[in-house]
C-alpha cells in the first residue's frame, strides 16, 4: 500500500519511509516473490518473430473449422430424419482426410459430442466459426469474404473446401496456395479497424468521425478503406452504426471477431489457433 510518505505491508506496516529508517517497521513484510523475470528476457519475448503457418497447415485448418461448423449446425437439425447419417458421414470425411491431428482438444469434444448433446454455447461458437472459415477459404483463393455487416452463406463456403468429398479435399491438402502475404496483412489492418471500431462502440457508443480518427488515433494510422460510411462514421446496413439495428450490431460484431482472428493467425500464428489474437 502506498501513502503520501511511506510504502506498507499488507498490515499496514511501514517498509520505506519518506522519513527515514527510524519510522520503518522490522516486522514489515515485503510481497513473496513467485518468480523471476529478467527485462532481457521480457523484450526477448516480446520481439519474437511472427510464426505464420504454411499453406498446407492453412488448408488442413480450414478442414476442421469446416467440420466444426458442420457439427454446430447439425445440432439446429435434430428433427431432420438423416441428420444422423450426414453425422456419420461428417465423422468419416475427417477421419479420410486425415486431419485428425490438427483438431484441437475443444474441437474434439465439439466434433464426438453426440447428436442432441451439444450444450447451447457450444453450438452457437461453432457456428460463428464460419466468419472464420472464410477467412481461411479467401486465403486459399477459394471464397469472397462478404461485407462487414453480411454473413457467409453457409452451404457455398462448404462447397468451396468440398465437404463431404474427400477426394476433392485430399486435393485441396496435397497443393494448397496461399494469396501473397501482403494481401493477407491487408486483411488483418482492416480487420483490426473494423472490430476496433464495433468493439468500441459497443463499451462506449457515441458517434465518432471515423476518417479523422483513422488518421490521428495513437495506434494508426488505421485502414478503413472499403468500409462505408455514413454522416463520417461506420455503416451497419446502410445505417450510422447509432441508427443500425440491434441484431445488425451484434451480428458484425461477432462477425468481425471471428474474421480478425482468422487474419491475425494466418499473418504472426501461433501454433495453436484458438491462441490467435483478437485484441482491439
Amino acid at each position: 500500500m502506498f501513502t503520501p510518505s511511506s510504502l506498507r505491508d499488507a498490515h499496514g506496516r511501514i517498509l520505506l519511509s519518506a522519513d527515514g529508517e527510524d519510522n520503518e517497521d522490522p516486522d514489515a513484510v515485503w510481497p513473496r516473490v513467485a518468480a523471476e523475470v529478467s527485462v532481457d528476457d521480457m523484450l526477448e519475448e516480446e520481439e519474437l518473430p511472427p510464426d505464420p503457418p504454411s499453406p498446407e497447415r492453412v488448408a488442413r485448418r480450414a478442414l476442421v473449422l469446416a467440420a466444426v461448423t458442420v457439427r454446430g449446425m447439425l445440432e439446429m437439425e435434430l428433427e431432420n430424419p438423416t441428420v444422423g447419417d450426414t453425422y456419420g458421414d461428417l465423422l468419416e470425411w475427417i477421419e479420410e482426410c486425415g486431419i485428425q491431428d490438427e483438431i484441437e482438444p475443444d474441437e474434439w469434444a465439439v466434433l464426438q459430442r453426440p447428436l442432441g448433446k451439444l450444450n447451447a454455447q457450444d453450438q452457437v461458437n461453432a457456428c460463428w466459426r464460419l466468419e472464420s472459415l472464410v477467412v481461411l477459404a479467401w486465403s486459399l483463393g477459394l471464397f469472397e469474404i462478404p461485407p462487414h455487416d453480411e454473413l457467409v452463406d453457409t452451404n457455398s463456403l462448404w462447397n468451396s473446401l468440398s465437404v463431404f468429398d474427400a477426394e476433392e479435399a485430399e486435393d485441396l491438402l496435397s497443393n494448397p496456395t496461399l494469396r501473397p502475404r501482403s494481401e493477407i496483412e491487408t486483411l488483418q489492418k482492416r480487420l483490426f479497424a473494423l472490430h476496433w471500431r464495433l468493439r468500441n462502440y459497443h463499451l462506449h457508443p457515441a458517434v465518432i468521425d471515423f476518417t479523422e480518427y483513422a488518421k490521428t488515433c495513437w495506434f494508426g494510422p488505421l485502414d478503413i478503406s472499403g468500409f462505408p460510411l455514413v454522416g463520417g462514421d461506420l455503416a451497419l446496413r446502410g445505417e450510422r452504426i447509432d441508427k443500425a439495428p440491434r441484431d445488425a450490431f451484434s451480428t458484425a460484431q461477432s462477425a468481425a471477431q471471428e474474421r480478425h482472428q482468422a487474419a491475425n493467425w494466418l499473418v504472426d500464428g501461433p501454433e495453436r489457433y484458438s491462441e490467435a489474437s483478437v485484441a482491439t
